[in-house]
């Protein structure tokens, strides 16, 4: 007897060649959308890369600001980041840590520009703390500290969400042995944990630094573009672009291949130390 398959030639399922044609042109389409602004960031600066030591000493007040205060924010990351997310994972009540999860990630919708908004309203001399840091003598806004806070708030999100996804991951009986052989739990965190995760934590942590590196819009509104002083470089490419746009692409190859290099070096470390334990 001829079997049946239940179904009509009319029903059968189209051909996997002619589905993948829409599929293979979005990826195309997409792909190109990522790599052409690239691609031509750094095909224009590529002809005076060379001349670029020319004029080095009026980059170098941008470049070290910006690395200075991206590793101080990172380090700020990394103590207060870690801290919230042992603590969060603990949690009990499901709500409470919703709460908390949504909270953290927050500044990852928020608009740059809004952020230094809030940034000012909360540090600045008439803000809800920067008036009580002004009595001290403090000064936060527009100042080289506004720049440290406003990459804590936009970077610390990208720290915060690798690690919480890494030690959701520990299993429990990691913990449970350590506290059967007399380990405390602040010994368990740093002595057991801790360097379980040190491949997550180089990664969450270069992650962090590189959006720090790249912040512009909470920092323009909250510290300002003063030259010297919290100019970082998004914000000398940015006053380059008004008057020279050949430096302006410069310093932006230049950012744009730490970041890449960065990400390169979270891939590799990843990839070395999988998601288990």
């Amino acid at each position: 007897m001829e079997r049946t398959c239940g179904c009509s030639k009319k029903n059968m399922p189209v051909n996997n060649s002619m589905a993948s044609l829409p599929a293979a042109l979005a990826f195309v389409i997409y792909t190109a959308f990522l790599i052409l602004p690239v691609y031509a960031i750094l095909s224009y600066s590529y002809p005076w890369i060379l001349s670029m030591s020319e004029n080095l000493t009026d980059y170098i007040p941008a470049i070290r600001l910006s690395f200075t205060t991206s590793l101080i924010s990172t380090f700020i990351c990394f103590v207060f980041g870690t801290a919230a997310v042992f603590h969060t994972v603990n949690i009990k009540n499901r709500a409470l840590k919703r709460f908390m999860e949504i909270l953290f990630q927050l500044p990852v919708v928020f608009p740059p520009a809004i952020a230094g908004i809030g940034l000012l309203l909360v540090f600045g001399r008439n803000g809800i703390i920067g008036r009580v840091l002004v009595d001290w003598g403090i000064h936060i806004s527009f100042s080289s500290k506004a720049v440290i806070i406003a990459q804590v708030f936009v970077s610390s999100p990208f720290y915060v969400q690798v690690m919480k996804s890494a030690i959701e991951a520990i299993p429990p009986q990691v913990y449970e042995a350590s506290y059967l052989c007399g380990a405390g739990k602040l010994i368990t965190i740093f002595k057991i944990i801790l360097p379980m995760l040190s491949g997550h934590i180089i990664s969450a942590l270069t992650l962090s630094w590189v959006r720090a590196m790249g912040e512009f819009g909470a920092t323009i509104t909250f510290a300002g573009n003063l030259e010297g002083m919290t100019q970082t470089i998004p914000l000398k490419i940015y006053t380059l672009m008004q008057t020279d746009i050949k430096a302006a692409s410069l310093l932006a190859a230049i950012l744009l291949l730490l970041s890449f290099t960065m990400l390169v070096f979270v891939k590799i470390v990843s990839s070395k130390k999988e998601w288990s334990f």
